[in-house]
């Protein structure tokens, strides 16, 4: 009959290691695809999370400006003559001169 060359059990043995190396570099593959995947999904997310960043960027500088805008002296006057407030005559302001020594004239 027939024997294989080197014996039965180095034939098992070099298949053994033969499938332990393939489903090796298998695993490698895999892990090295997976994680590129991981690495393309997480760019994605940093580049939106880099435009929320921008768009919120312009959304505080309008609303700066926005509130800015209604402070300014210009519109606190504007609105104080909508209810009715205008600056006092000359001759109902009181003035107190006060000397270097904190005293009043």
């Amino acid at each position: 009959m027939y024997e294989p060359l080197g014996g039965g059990e180095v034939h098992w043995q070099r298949l053994a290691l033969a499938a332990i190396a393939i489903l090796a570099i298998a695993g490698l593959v895999f892990l090295y695809l997976w994680l590129n995947s991981r690495v393309i999904i997480l760019r994605r997310e940093l580049a939106s999370l880099y435009l929320e960043v921008a768009d919120l960027e312009k959304e505080k500088l309008s609303l700066e400006y926005h509130v800015s805008r209604a402070f300014s002296p210009e519109r606190l006057e504007e609105k104080a003559r909508e209810f009715g407030m205008a600056p006092l005559p000359e001759d109902h302001i009181i003035r107190l001169r006060v000397n270097a020594g904190g005293d009043r004239d």
